[in-house]
């Protein structure tokens, strides 16, 4: 066993307390676990017993091993005359002559080890010395536990990292590789709040100058919103290929996630998204809003629109109400879609309805001035100290 940090100083202080009210010259606190013995910490005054360096040795060469065996004090008055002490190679290795052992109990009732005081010396020790023990082995008994506890807290915290970390990479290994063709370009920022996303971001081309894109917004952030965002992405993508209405696409979703939590009532959701479908055939926009901040259009000649046409949040009603939308844009043109956090964190505190108008003047100023607003999303995001909510964003260019 390893020694435990706290540990060795509290029990070299128990040790110290121990010499000036009991009158014996030497005192230890040994590990009888895994059948040895071995002394982990011990205190010497002058004069007595000659303790080795690192002991360890099976436990069965030690007085020790009756304590721990028995799970009761041990006291020995003069073990050069008393059997079996006289016959053990401990009591010429320690130069023995009194011994008094109580065991240290852990929290489970199994026993740890021993607080010893010993002397050359015969009758230096008494059975009123057994009690002042007993009361500083609980203290060290304490100790020992706190500090096992904290070491398991401690490796706990270290696997479940671990474990967070594998998920993220799994969760970012889900997002989409980024589009560069000759009729679009996207880009994006995924920023979790701690290790894992309640934001889901997607785009892919269906066919020939026709591509969609997706942001969803699962209710909470963490590990749960994470989940049911990863089993979104798989059935999200066999929905997009076999569907082209945005409505008809949000509705399947809203009904899986009912179908989900329809026989829990201790578990409930919504999700919020933006679902496009961009034509650049037709210079033609069709998207279907899910109670998600308004996505964003943005025309090279100036003109926008806000991209807010839609219903309630998945999850809520089991049908969703049939309000799909139709924009044209001119090209090239920039669109936006993003979850709240960035409202949140990177637009200047007002309402909600304010943060969005804010956000739209923003983006096209930077339009404008042909301005990439995801690298300056990202600068933002670096320099924040904290973040209350997922960040994600989803720049797209239509050339």
């Amino acid at each position: 066993m390893s020694k435990l940090k706290k540990f060795e100083q509290a029990a070299l202080n128990v040790m110290q307390l121990m010499s000036k009210t009991i009158t014996a010259r030497s005192f230890f606190v040994a590990s009888t676990r895994n059948n040895r013995f071995k002394i982990l910490e011990k205190f010497n005054l002058e004069g007595g017993c000659p303790i080795p360096r690192n002991v360890d040795e099976p436990v069965e060469m030690s007085y020790c091993h009756i304590v721990a065996n028995n799970k009761k004090p041990l006291l020995v008055k003069d073990a050069e005359n008393k059997e079996p002490f006289k016959s053990m190679a401990v009591t010429d290795a320690f130069s023995i002559g009194s011994y008094a052992g109580v065991p240290i109990y852990m929290q489970d009732g199994s026993v740890f080890g021993t607080l010893c005081a010993l002397d050359p010396l015969p009758n230096s020790l008494s059975e009123k010395d057994i009690s002042v023990l007993e009361m500083y082995a609980s203290f060290i008994s304490n100790t020992i536990s706190l500090e096992e506890a904290y070491s398991k807290l401690k490796q706990y915290e270290e696997q479940i990292t671990l474990e967070l970390q594998l998920a993220k990479n799994i969760q970012t290994s889900f997002l989409s590789e980024k589009i560069d063709d000759e009729q679009i370009k996207i880009d994006f920022l995924y920023t979790p709040s701690s290790h894992l996303s309640g934001d889901l971001c997607r785009w892919c081309k269906v066919k020939d100058g026709v591509y969609t894109a997706i942001v969803l917004d699962v209710m909470g952030h963490g590990v749960s919103s994470a989940m049911i965002g990863m089993a979104i992405t798989p059935i999200l993508k066999n929905i997009v290929n076999d569907v082209n209405s945005p409505y008809e696409v949000m509705c399947e979703l809203n009904r899986l996630i009912k179908e989900w939590f329809q026989n829990n009532s201790k578990v409930t959701t919504f999700i919020t998204g933006i679902y496009l479908v961009i034509d650049t055939n037709n210079n033609v926009i069709k998207y279907y809003n899910a109670g998600h901040p308004a996505g964003m259009l943005v025309n090279h000649n100036g003109t926008s629109e806000m991209l807010e046409e839609g219903g309630v949040p998945l999850g809520i009603l089991d049908e969703l109400p049939y309000v799909e939308a139709s924009v044209t844009y001119q090209t090239p043109c920039e669109i936006l879609l993003y979850s709240d956090g960035v409202l949140d964190h990177l637009i200047e505190k007002n309402d909600s309805q304010q943060l969005i108008l804010a956000l739209m003047d923003r983006y096209k100023e930077y339009v404008s001035n042909q301005v990439s607003i995801i690298p300056l999303m990202k600068d933002q995001v670096s320099r924040l100290k904290t973040l209350n909510d997922d960040i994600c964003a989803v720049s797209i260019s239509v050339k």
